[in-house]
């Protein structure tokens, strides 16, 4: 089918005259019929924005575009009267081509945008400019601005600051003309986009200070009238709130108290449908009280600020008297919802500034909420007031302030008294052996589990004895070992509760030492499944070394973790190296950790211990002999080495045998790990050093064998969907752990095991969905090996953390050829990912990340790093996140670029810097220009460690020292550093000079650039030195 020629048949009709009104409505119908075929809607993406002949999806916008306005025109309207002719069937016409074009623009940026995004926002601008049927086209335009044009990425960077405000003023118009109902949500819905998307990215915030009277009108009418706009005027409020809490805080202060009392008595009144939105209602809330306290600092003090004190305090406590009084009426609901816990954090934040109130616990205030209300309120406040109500609950209806109990005990443990804290411990002592319901236990534990944590704040501050905490300590001990003696009978679901307040309990130092015997007889009765939760434990109770000396204890559990059959599950590799390495390495008498002893008394733990490994073996070692002891007191470990080899050895060996057999990834990898731990503490042992050594090395390779071989597999599978969670952790483990024996990568052929890997790469970049990737946030940096492990019950992983696995591992081998490996993946992101998309920029920019990050003492800047970043910035310089991040990064390469001290790459990097410059200096809002100003200011105290040769761990290089200071006294030529940056670009010159960031718009920006003004001035000190 010619797909083309019907499309330009049909917009030549719409474009010239419709004779008679059945034409226009056959003209719509073939439009609309089109639309509904998948291969049209392919045939006008893939004609994109071309500009000759073909159709494309702004020409169909802008030909109906233009009908609707021709419709609206007096002058038709005024013929249609002159013939007498009725407005019926014209009205109808008109909501028809309404619609269609309605449709029109939800096909075309359904996925990707195709539509110009400054001819669509100027269409739009036009039609709301129309005297005629303005209700009908402000419905249809504003709905193709909030759904198809002002919620697309793409589109935010290109709006102008001007269009901003046009759009702005355009909506505010339209929404008091618009019939209540669902235009005004739609309109306050576009608002509030424009509010939030303008501020950000462009100089626009300076104009959102004249919404907040619109804002506070808006929440005093939704209370008692429009119930309908509750929920948008709510989040207009927070987003106001939220993008000007730094550039304006007084007088969001007070619009804050202004509408206090509206949102309390919103709040109280669940009207309409704030019952089903309370969660965004305590965000707001929330984020008002943040802003009067932030980090929450008490009210009046340094750093707190509100407009009218008296009022504001009388607000806290009616919020705290109004929240209380919606944890009661929820206490019988058991199940834990979004709303519910919404409220308990914001009452946590509100209890903090009234509990620190001079006031008592039983006071009455007057109410500022609506007339239905009593003029005067009572408030309880004090823990006390807490242990009541939940004494006068039962079952699972307490839990509600156990979890505002366990919330406040971690975010503010210093609101509580000693005497309060003395409460809540009695209470405890009693309330978690008799919890039954099965919400009220994991709460209970949660909330015990706090206050073991904020213990130590009130060392020395309680009226208890310590050997009355020791003994009430026990007891919670007690019954944490009770229900974890039982979970195999009653399952796990309250496990890890149990299991955290068991190491919080043991960490707190209080614990005696038969509570600490009756956790490590937990594992040697083999109470427990070998699972992450309980090797945490176990790791916890290595770190407080009350093991005995003499006893087989420790090979015990060694053995209990190599010969347990759940060993091979992966998400358990990684815990059992760390708990035997740390079970090995620790005595009683060692209070530090592994990583922090030195090598030798690392290796004298380790040899004793493995002394007493031989009881626990199946068969006795075939002599047995007491090993010598020299005249000191001290052990020959020489000695203890030639009693321990043969057995130990001997099952070690058999072990390896059982794990070759089963040529499975996993297996391996766990026995090789564990392999590698004995091996780091024993290394140096002499004979028995080389012979372990020999039994690691041969399990290595054949751990690499069995990888290829799963590679190979893998690569040959065409329906690939990802790759099991076992191979890509197997290989990213293996890489660490043969970093620390070098010589082994040239013998096993490491470097074919990479290729094959970065041959994966292409082959799963293929089958990368979009979606997935958004899976993943852009700014958190998250851990992907942990989410590997999250992920590991599922047979496969999903294909985001199959691919981001691949390039990670990849980069994780650092062995033979470690920069031909680096350049190829960097060549890689520049040549085969589309860095056009979302999901190739995060991609980019996880390599780019991991690259930094991981960088060793060796490594240099490499020119494939700039060339990517450069490349990112051609495509992603108008986004608002993408461009935070790209300058988060760059601010965290200057310190490697001074480092490779390299003249080419510093000025290249320079440029790359002013090229930022020209991008966002008075195009964006104060967070990129934040992000920016933090760019040029690390640079200019680099500058500052170079020609003070103050930076530890550099070893400046001469010359290129002597070119910084070169361009520091004389003709500047890239970088000038008394009032202004240079980068060789005139026109850079004035976006860059310093003095103009203080004189920026936003405070956000005079507050950074000014943390680096000392630095100019001390470069000034430097040159008066060297002219002198």
């Amino acid at each position: 089918m010619n797909y083309n020629s019907n499309l330009n048949e049909l917009l030549n009709s719409l474009e010239g005259p419709a004779r008679v009104a059945k034409h226009r409505k056959d003209q719509l119908s073939q439009l609309q019929d089109f639309l509904d075929l998948p291969g049209y809607v392919q045939q006008l993406n893939a004609n994109g924005s071309k500009k000759d002949s073909v159709v494309t999806w702004d020409r169909l916008f802008a030909a109906i575009h233009r009908m609707i306005i021709d419709e609206t025109a007096p002058r038709s309207l005024d013929e249609l009267a002159k013939k007498g002719k009725d407005f019926g069937p014209h009205h109808q016409a008109f909501m028809r081509s309404c619609s269609a074009l309605a449709l029109l623009a939800g096909r075309a940026n359904a996925g990707a945008v195709y539509l110009s995004c400054h001819d669509t926002i100027s269409c739009c601008l036009e039609a709301f400019e129309q005297p005629q049927f303005r209700h009908i086209l402000s419905e249809t335009y504003m709905g193709i601005l909030s759904h198809a044009v002002l919620c697309k990425r793409e589109y935010w960077g290109n709006i102008e600051s001007d269009t901003w405000s046009d759009l702005l003023n355009a909506s505010l118009v339209l929404f008091d003309e618009a019939k209540l109902g669902k235009p005004k949500v739609v309109i306050l819905s576009c608002i509030n986009l424009i509010c939030f998307h303008g501020s950000r990215l462009s100089g626009f915030t300076k104009q959102l200070e004249k919404m907040l009277e619109f804002a506070s009108n808006l929440i005093s009418k939704a209370l008692n009238d429009l119930y309908v706009l509750q929920s948008g005027a709510l989040q207009l409020c927070f987003t106001l709130c939220h993008q000007l809490r730094k550039e304006f805080r007084y007088t969001i202060c007070k619009f804050g108290e202004k509408i206090m009392s509206h949102l309390i008595a919103m709040y109280e009144a669940s009207c309409g449908d704030i019952a089903r939105k309370k969660e965004l209602l305590a965000k707001v809330i929330s984020e008002i009280v943040s802003i009067h306290h932030p980090c929450g600092v008490l009210a009046k003090a340094p750093g707190a600020y509100a407009h009218d004190w008296g009022s504001w305090i009388t607000y806290l406590n009616e919020i705290y008297s109004c929240l209380s009084e919606e944890l009661d009426s929820r206490m019988g609901i058991a199940r834990v919802d979004s709303n519910l816990m919404s409220t308990i954090l914001l009452l946590v934040d509100v209890y903090k500034q009234i509990s620190a109130l001079d006031e008592p616990t039983d006071s009455e205030f007057s109410q500022f909420g609506s007339p239905s209300s009593p003029k005067r309120r009572k408030v309880l406040r004090g823990i006390a007031c807490v242990l009541d109500n939940i004494k006068l609950s039962g079952g699972d209806e307490l839990w509600t302030w156990l979890c505002f109990m366990e919330k406040l005990l971690y975010k503010y443990p210093e609101s509580v008294t000693p005497q309060e804290f003395e409460m809540v411990f009695v209470y405890l002592i009693d309330a978690l052996p008799l919890s039954t319901a099965p919400t009220a236990i994991s709460w209970t534990y949660k909330c015990t589990t706090a206050l073991v944590h904020a213990l130590k704040l009130f060392s020395g501050k309680l009226s208890f004895e310590k050997s009355y905490l020791t003994k009430e300590l026990d007891k919670f001990m007690t019954t944490s070992l009770s229900a974890l003696r039982k979970s195999k009978k009653i399952g796990t679901k309250y496990l890890d509760d149990a299991h955290l307040l068991v190491q919080a309990l043991l960490l707190s130092g209080y614990c005696s030492t038969p509570s600490v015997q009756s956790v490590l007889d937990l594992y040697l009765e083999n109470h427990l499944p070998l699972d992450s939760q309980v090797l945490d434990t176990l790791l916890v109770l290595c770190h407080v070394s009350t093991f005995p000396e003499t006893s087989p204890v420790k090979g015990r559990l060694l053995q209990w973790m190599i010969g347990g059959k759940d060993l091979d599950k992966v998400c358990l590799a990684k815990r059992v190296g760390n708990v035997s390495l740390k079970l090995l390495c620790r005595s009683k008498n060692d209070s530090l950790p592994p990583s922090l002893l030195p090598l030798e008394k690392a290796q004298q733990c380790a040899v004793e211990e493995l002394y007493f490994l031989h009881s626990s073996l199946d068969e006795p070692p075939k002599r047995c002999c007491t090993p010598e002891v020299d005249s000191e007191g001290n052990l020959d470990y020489s000695s203890v080495i030639e009693i321990l080899k043969v057995p130990f050895m001997n099952i070690l060996e058999e072990r390896t045998k059982d794990m070759e057999m089963m040529n499975d990834p996993v297996v391996i990898l766990c026995h090789t790990m564990l392999i590698h731990s004995f091996h780091k503490v024993t290394y140096g042992g002499g004979e028995w050093g080389k012979n372990w050594e020999t039994l690691f090395n041969r399990s290595v390779v054949q751990l690499v064998s069995v990888l290829e071989t799963h590679f190979k597999n893998s690569k040959t599978n065409e329906q690939h969907s990802g790759l099991a969670p076992g191979l890509l952790h197997s290989t990213v483990e293996f890489f660490k752990t043969i970093k620390d024996t070098p010589k082994l990568t040239s013998e096993i052929r490491t470097n074919e095991l990479s290729k094959y890997l970065f041959r994966l790469l292409r082959h799963a970049y293929k089958h990368q969905k979009e979606e997935e990737l958004d899976e993943v946030g852009s700014t958190d940096n998250r851990d992907f090996e942990q989410l590997v492990l999250e992920a590991s019950k599922e047979t496969v992983l999903p294909n985001i953390l199959s691919q981001t696995l691949q390039i990670l591992t990849f980069m994780t081998f650092e062995g033979y050829e470690t920069n031909y490996l680096e350049d190829h993946i960097l060549d890689y992101c520049l040549t085969e990912i589309d860095l056009k998309s979302s999901k190739g920029y995060k991609m980019a920019m996880i390599v780019l990340e991991n690259l930094l990050y991981k960088m060793t003492e060796e490594r240099l800047l490499n020119d494939g790093i700039l060339n990517l970043v450069v490349a990112l910035l051609k495509n992603w310089h108008k986004h608002h996140n993408e461009i935070i991040r790209i300058l988060n990064f760059l601010r965290d390469l200057v310190p490697l670029v001074f480092k490779t001290a390299d003249e080419e790459k510093y000025i290249k990097f320079c440029k790359i810097v002013s090229s930022c410059g020209k991008a966002v200096m008075n195009k964006f809002g104060p967070q990129v220009l934040q992000a920016f100003t933090h760019v040029v200011g690390t640079i200019i105290k680099m500058k500052f460690c170079v020609l003070r040769r103050e930076a530890e761990g550099y070893g400046w290089n001469e010359d290129f020292c002597k070119t910084i200071w070169k361009q520091q006294i004389s003709t500047p030529v890239y970088l000038k550093f008394d009032w202004h940056l240079n980068f060789g670009d005139e026109a850079s010159i004035q976006s860059l000079n310093l003095p103009l960031f203080l004189k920026n718009n936003f405070n956000e920006v005079r507050m950074v650039i000014s943390e680096y003004i000392p630095y100019i001035y001390k470069y000034d000190a430097i040159c008066d030195e060297d002219e002198a």
